[in-house]
């Protein structure tokens, strides 16, 4: 901008020589795209509202935490003998199958954990459904695509969507990751991150799992869209524990209480009302 002299005078204007100094600014912003336990906060409606988000705080107040895995796991606890004999066998049992279907949460503990910075977080829906639906998930990334910011893309969710079989499984998932694709390589600004579908002949056979994504007449075989986007197999076991509660989880402190664990979590309810009570006067 030039400079304007509104009176006579000597003026003295320095010119720099070396070029501005760079700002740091984050090369990185990935966007979210899946299920969330919470769909409103505050009477604000989040649903397929693009949400910046900056820590695991955060995201956990405005939507919630990861669904919990009553339907999938068993916990039995026995014992035997007594007095200074006895001894307590606790086992747990999990079928996979019944595993929530939503795993954006689990996903936003690991990315924070890694010392993950701002993002967003795009909730298409939430757990009462049950299922991951293409539609759902394809229309969150519509609506990212109308952000600016974002340079990264990922479907935390997006493994889990159903279908007649696994080839229809598979093929449907990959026609989300080529519309990904697609809107990367029309605004030249972002990148996909996906995961590889599951090998299906052989349990644990990467070769036919990779193959299977390279032949995927759904994903596309456009070279200039491939550019944008990278996968990633096979998947890794991570330190986090799955969200579990209810009666056999409190049976495990509560031992030998026959009491739901409705009427456990009343009775704790009321103690924390008289502790507040005992803090207020």
């Amino acid at each position: 901008m030039a400079v304007v002299f509104k009176t006579p005078g000597v003026y003295i204007q320095e010119i720099p020589t070396f070029p501005p100094s760079v700002a740091e600014v984050e090369t990185a912003i990935p966007a979210f795209i899946g299920y969330t336990k919470n769909t409103s906060f505050s009477g604000k409606n989040l649903l397929k509202q693009p949400t910046r988000i900056t820590s695991l705080l955060e995201y956990e107040t405005f939507f919630g935490g990861a669904q919990t895995e009553n339907a999938a796991f068993t916990v039995s606890i026995t014992d035997t003998g007594a007095g200074a004999a006895l001894v307590r066998n606790v086992s747990v049992a999990y079928t996979a199958a019944s595993l929530s279907k939503y795993r954006m949460y689990y996903a936003m503990q690991l990315y924070f954990a890694n010392g993950g910075g701002p993002c967003y977080i795009v909730s298409v829906g939430d757990y009462s459904g049950g299922i991951v639906e293409k539609s759902k998930l394809k229309e969150g990334l519509d609506e990212i695509g109308k952000v600016d910011e974002p340079t990264l893309l990922l479907f935390p969710d997006g493994t889990n969507i159903p279908g007649a079989d696994a080839a229809a499984q598979q093929n449907s998932y990959y026609e989300l990751i080529n519309d990904a694709l697609k809107q990367c390589f029309n605004l030249q600004d972002r990148f996909v991150i996906y995961d590889v579908w599951p090998a299906t002949d052989v349990t644990g056979n990467i070769n036919a799992a990779m193959n299977a994504m390279r032949n995927s007449t759904t994903l596309g075989n456009g070279l200039d869209e491939m550019k944008y986007g990278a996968s990633y197999y096979p998947f890794l076991n991570t330190t986090l524990n799955f969200l579990f509660c209810g009666y056999f989880f409190l049976n495990f402190f509560f031992t030998g209480l026959k009491l739901s664990y409705k009427l456990v979590l009343f009775f704790l309810f009321r103690l924390q009302q008289f502790f507040l009570l005992v803090l207020l006067f």
